[in-house]
């Protein structure tokens, strides 16, 4: 008989849900909290630490304890944007304080080389196609 580290003997779950979301198993935790509506990839990375859960652990490998962390931090967020969300905001959000303009030049149409012009500088060429090394 075999004795088995508490990491196997935790049962893979094909979905855990958090904050009404059905997350997939079989995923990295700090991808698979992307999920979830306003998680970016860097505060999952910090719900993660914050948990004291390995980031790259799979999702459905969490204990009840952990997806409870989870839940708490989670909850914690939402009540923060919540806030956010009741800010009055009378100004258009979207403004450029410099002037944003093309800094490549146009594009100008000019003539090509011609083929004797193009081959002009090599010996290497067969027929119309530059001849390279054997692969």
């Amino acid at each position: 008989m075999t004795s088995k580290t508490k990491e196997e003997k935790i049962e893979m779950k094909e979905i855990v849900r958090l904050l009404s979301t059905d997350l997939e198993g079989r995923k990295k935790i700090k991808n698979a909290l992307r999920k979830i509506k306003g998680i970016s990839f860097t505060l999952s990375c910090v719900l993660c630490k914050k948990a004291g859960v390995d980031p790259n652990k799979l999702t459905g490998k969490l204990t009840e304890e952990e997806i409870k962390k989870f839940k708490l931090d989670l909850k914690e967020v939402k009540e923060m944007f919540d806030e956010i969300d009741k800010i009055e905001v009378r100004e258009n959000p979207c403004f450029h304080p410099v002037e944003v303009k093309n800094v490549m030049r146009k594009d100008k149409v000019r003539k090509g080389f011609s083929l004797k012009e193009a081959f002009s500088n090599t010996e290497q060429k067969e027929k119309n196609f530059l001849k390279g090394p054997s692969v």
